[in-house]
């Protein structure tokens, strides 16, 4: 871990853009990166140099919910104990600032079940709690007279 630095700074939006194309994240450019980093509850970046190699992502109201939205380590760096390192600096980041009521939660890539589960958290579905949802928001059908009204 000598090689490496952490820090709770947000990365610069070109770097996160960069890393999230080299790692097959979906390509972003620039600005809509500055916007996803500025409207984060905490971004942990990991560096080697000067290079941003991995980054953690939490969203959420820090009070009910919070929401790992994206853990991105680079292909050359994985399988080092590093996402667990940033891991776990998010989670006791978000302990010291949420109640500890507050919900935690994550949609896994697949394949990555037991590296959650060994963090702590339940996968879904599981006693009480169905399974988890996602979709992009243009593939959803919306009531138009409801976006109307909102604007």
């Amino acid at each position: 871990m000598d090689d490496y630095s952490f820090s709770l700074m947000p990365p610069a939006p070109t770097h996160f853009a960069e890393l999230r194309n080299q790692t097959g994240w979906g390509e972003i450019n620039a600005d809509i990166a500055r916007k996803a980093l500025v409207e984060s509850w905490l971004t942990a970046s990991l560096y080697t140099g000067q290079d941003l190699i991995g980054c953690v992502r939490i969203v959420g109201d820090g009070v009910l919910n919070l929401y790992v939205q994206d853990l991105i380590i680079h292909e050359a760096h994985r399988s080092q104990g590093l996402g667990q390192v940033l891991m776990e600096l998010a989670i006791g980041w978000a302990q010291k600032r949420a109640p500890e009521t507050c919900t935690l939660g994550l949609m896994a890539a697949d394949g990555y079940t037991a590296f959650y589960t060994k963090l702590g958290f339940a996968a879904r579905p599981s006693l009480g709690f169905g399974p988890g949802f996602h979709a992009e928001l243009g593939s959803l059908s919306g009531r138009e007279t409801l976006t109307q009204a909102l604007s």
